[in-house]
């Protein structure tokens, strides 16, 4: 008897919880459901089909050309112009240079050796003296020039004389002219003297001795300088 009250109560129960009624879902508002729908899409997008992100590639940009400097290009023409003529003149100074002429004037005061008489007034001057027979035969004057190398040279003198008077000429003791310098000219005083060619001669390097000397019984020209030209 009791347990059929008991089970009895127990269906009542079951019964009227079943008749309550449900409770409605609670709407969401159109805005909350379209983000809901993009979360997911995006969520979607992002883990599923998103493609990596390229790198933008700048294009780079081509070299200019710099104009050149007017000035710098004429600095280095002028540069370069000097390094030529520099290397003109390395040139020029290491090949041979050809040696100077000769041109050597000796006077008669100046001479090795002679028995004539020196003059510096009368017929000559003190500037341009001359030698003039002093009764001692046969005259002769004897020179020394030093010559820097061996060669032919040619031999002048400086004298006046109103008649012919040939000489020969001695180079190191050997007659290599003979009746030269037989010149005239207008006069014997100062300023009357004139250069007349005698001849080639060779000389050795160094000193060598030239006289010149007259025959025995004829005065000598009034001698004022020899000349050797190379």
């Amino acid at each position: 008897m009791n347990h059929t009250i008991i089970i009895a109560s127990a269906l009542l129960l079951l019964g009227c919880e079943m008749q309550k009624p449900s409770q409605p879902a609670t709407p969401q508002s159109p805005a909350a459901t379209a983000s809901l729908a993009n979360a997911g899409t995006a969520t979607t997008s992002e883990n599923d089909t998103q493609a990596p992100t390229a790198v933008e590639q700048k294009p780079v940009a081509e070299p200019q050309a710099v104009p050149a400097d007017a000035n710098a290009i004429s600095q280095s023409e002028t540069i370069a112009e000097v390094a030529v003529a520099q290397a003109d003149e390395i040139t020029a100074d290491s090949s041979p240079q050809p040696t100077e002429p000769i041109a050597l004037e000796m006077f008669v005061r100046d001479a090795a050796e002679t028995n004539l008489k020196l003059m510096e007034g009368g017929y000559g001057t003190r500037e341009r003296p001359v030698v003039i027979n002093s009764g001692a035969v046969p005259n002769y004057v004897t020179f020394e020039p030093v010559i820097e190398h061996e060669g032919e040279y040619t031999l002048s003198a400086t004298f006046a004389a109103q008649n012919p008077r040939p000489f020969s000429v001695i180079v190191n003791e050997e007659v290599v002219l003979a009746n030269v310098g037989d010149k005239v000219t207008k006069g014997l005083g100062p300023g009357d003297e004139e250069k007349v060619l005698l001849g080639k001669l060779t000389l050795n390097e160094g000193t060598n001795r030239v006289t010149l000397k007259w025959p025995d019984g004829y005065p000598c020209s009034h001698l004022s300088s020899i000349s050797l030209d190379e």
